[in-house]
């Protein structure tokens, strides 16, 4: 995991005055702030235009070394299943800015929906192995090929 340089930390302690009240909005707040340099390498980045946003905060929370009870408020809150950090869309996007929001999209529906789509699949395939009386085994890679509709070798 790469540090934090120093634009960075100063972005982050500039915003530390965290509470129970307010730790959503000063979270997404440092995100939206955040200034992403599409030459550095970062985790929370896929491909260059895939943001989780969720990943970014949970590195801010550990650097900012928070009250305990605080930070696991705050770690249960990004654990939590929700689109847009239980705000509304609007507000939502207001807080991290377009272009993260944007970035944020293409990660929801580029890995988080295609991972739901191949454990359906995989679902779906195991169901007729075992109705075959699991004499017919599926290959991991036809996951893809049903979903794409090409050849596994084809997709990379």
């Amino acid at each position: 995991m790469k540090a934090f340089n120093q634009e960075e930390k100063f972005l982050i302690e500039a915003s530390s005055d965290i509470t129970k009240s307010n730790f959503k909005e000063k979270i997404l707040y440092i995100i939206g702030a955040w200034k992403i340099n599409n030459n550095n390498n970062y985790d929370y980045l896929i491909m260059k235009e895939a943001f989780n946003w969720k990943r970014l905060a949970i590195r801010i929370v550990v650097y900012l070394k928070l009250e305990k009870n605080l930070q696991n408020l705050i770690i249960e809150w990004l654990m939590t299943p929700h689109l847009y950090a239980t705000f509304s869309e609007e507000k939502f996007k207001n807080l991290i800015g377009f272009e993260k929001y944007n970035a944020y999209l293409s990660y929801f529906y580029g890995i988080t929906i295609e991972r739901c789509l191949i454990s359906y699949v995989e679902q779906e395939l195991l169901k007729k192995q075992i109705s075959y009386g699991n004499f017919v085994r599926y290959e991991p890679e036809e996951v893809y090929s049903k979903i794409y509709n090409l050849e596994y070798d084809n997709l990379m």
